[in-house]
């Protein structure tokens, strides 16, 4: 886990925690705002905040500020008192790295000295991650606001997620050693591969109408000597990758696929560095690629690891479409 501290936000931290929130907007996953907002326009927001009873957290990874939680009041009637809404939002650049899990420990385990017996929260139903998460600490739906907003001329529905603070709870996992991410080898056979491979095909037909799928045979008895990949976020089989051996010191990268509402968590960046580890490990000394031209957030991910490109080779010439990259896995 990478070195954090977790402060009271200070005035100062609001440009960060702006940034941030307007990171997600684009995404139409993660807030109603449609816009880009302004510093000034949350100004009056951050003082509503209070150390003692509506905290505002910034989680910092050196100088910098990678997450931040907000208390709010639940409704501002004074009956409410006992009850706050509570948001976090991360910076792309830290996604996937437990801090949210992190945030939310925190947030329970202060309820108490924040005389707090309630915590909500308001989660577009396909944000998934949010709500995956968000269960994992007993947060069960309160309430189901159906087609309430328009983002991009999609009808998206609400849910609206609670938890009943019990101070004896205890936390079920040391927060220096959460992920939800998790990496296992899977076979030829198993049926959350067959099933992620799926929506893989049909997002490349999209991609690419017309064009051929170089995909992998699964009942070919050759499939038994490539290297699979499942990526499970919160046990959900989110992602997979394989690497199929060309000969004895190349392998190539197939099947590369993460499921689209969780991209941006680092589970491809994972994926790669577990699959490459592995092919050092059973003597390999090159991966190479294949990619397409309408597919730059992969060819972004491949140059910034250091794949270099080549020429296409074997029977990605057939293609205009196809971008093939190579890296060496070994000094020289």
């Amino acid at each position: 886990m990478i070195p954090y501290t977790i402060t009271d936000a200070k005035l100062d931290d609001l440009e960060q925690i702006v940034h941030i929130y307007n990171s997600t907007i684009a995404g139409r996953q993660v807030t109603a705002d449609l816009d880009p907002i302004s510093v000034e326009s949350r100004v009056a927001w951050y003082h509503e905040h209070s150390p003692d009873r509506r905290p505002l957290w910034v989680l910092r990874v050196g100088n910098e500020i990678a997450a931040w939680l907000s208390f709010q009041s639940f409704y501002g009637r004074p009956a409410y008192n006992g009850t706050a809404e509570i948001s976090i939002y991360i910076s792309e650049a830290y996604r996937g790295q437990g801090f949210g899990k992190i945030l939310i420990e925190r947030a329970i385990r202060e309820c108490p000295r924040l005389h707090l017996t309630r915590l909500v929260g308001f989660v577009f139903a396909h944000n998934e991650p949010s709500l995956s998460l968000l269960k994992k600490f007993g947060f069960v739906q309160w309430g189901y606001l159906p087609e309430v907003a328009m983002l991009d001329d999609v009808a998206r529905d609400l849910v609206i997620v609670g938890k009943v603070i019990d101070p004896a709870e205890p936390l079920a996992q040391d927060q220096t050693t959460y992920s939800p991410l998790t990496l296992e080898q899977a076979s030829s056979s198993d049926p959350r591969l067959h099933r992620l491979v799926e929506e893989l095909d049909r997002e490349l037909r999209l991609r690419y109408p017309g064009e051929p799928i170089f995909g992998i045979d699964f009942n070919d008895p050759a499939a038994r000597s490539i290297t699979f990949v499942l990526a499970l976020w919160n046990d959900e089989p989110v992602g997979c990758g394989a690497t199929r051996p060309l000969d004895q010191q190349v392998t190539e990268l197939k099947r590369f696929y993460v499921k689209e509402e969780y991209r941006g968590c680092g589970i491809a960046s994972s994926m790669l560095e577990k699959l490459e580890q592995s092919a050092r490990e059973d003597g390999y000394r090159t991966v190479r690629l294949q990619t397409g031209i309408n597919q730059p957030e992969a060819i972004a991910l491949y140059e910034k690891y250091g794949y270099e490109r080549i020429r296409t080779y074997g029977e990605y010439t057939q293609t205009e479409v196809s971008v093939c990259y190579e890296k060496l896995l070994v000094d020289e």
